[in-house]
């Protein structure tokens, strides 16, 4: 359920002051698999790059996904750049069979979800 990704996504930021991005793997039953830290960056930027996401996926023969990363000091608010790259990644985990099921954004605000507010798939997007 939403909640309890949320709920483990805001458990992972609790008293970081920089950006960071995981990635949690999950099976078909969406089990977790692994929840690993891919990339720590700056106050404001943490670098991601496709192909290390797809990489940790193939290699665990997940089934599917939800990337998350954290805005510290600032509001979960997606920015542009991480609406392209969550658009980028669905794309492209979908072309290989491996469904992006949430990206998750932790913020001083609270949580925003991309999957519950209608923003993850590129093609359905309003």
């Amino acid at each position: 359920s939403y909640r309890v990704v949320r709920d483990y996504c805001w458990s992972l930021y609790r008293g970081v002051t920089i950006e960071k991005f995981y990635l949690l793997s999950l099976d078909s039953q969406l089990k977790l698999i692994d929840a690993r830290l891919l990339a720590e960056g700056t106050l404001d930027e943490v670098p991601l790059y496709p192909r290390e996401v797809i990489a940790v996926l193939l290699r665990l023969n997940a089934a599917g996904a939800v990337i998350s990363h954290n805005h510290p000091g600032q509001t979960s608010a997606p920015s542009q750049a991480d609406i392209r790259l969550t658009h980028r990644l669905y794309r492209l985990l979908d072309e290989i069979g491996i469904t992006l099921h949430d990206h998750v954004i932790v913020g001083s605000d609270g949580t925003y979800s991309f999957a519950q507010t209608g923003k993850l798939n590129p093609e359905t997007e309003n």
